[in-house]
């Protein structure tokens, strides 16, 4: 049962680094603003070019 508590928090520990606060991308262009039309409460933008883990893709926000 210890054994399944240190991996369960070491999972958790190294999945933890990706919420870990900072920029999702610097210097990109916004390419596109547009509301969803899958009737959901978000918006998106399209963005291109850019360093960072969002570099070149479609951003997801709650509205």
């Amino acid at each position: 049962m210890k054994n399944k508590i240190c991996v369960a928090t070491l999972c958790l520990a190294f999945l933890s680094s990706y919420a870990v606060s900072g920029e999702l991308v610097r210097g990109a262009t916004i390419t596109e603003i547009a509301s969803s039309a899958a009737n959901q409460d978000v918006f998106y933008l399209r963005i291109s070019g850019g360093t960072g883990p969002c570099a070149g893709k479609s951003l997801l926000f709650p509205a």
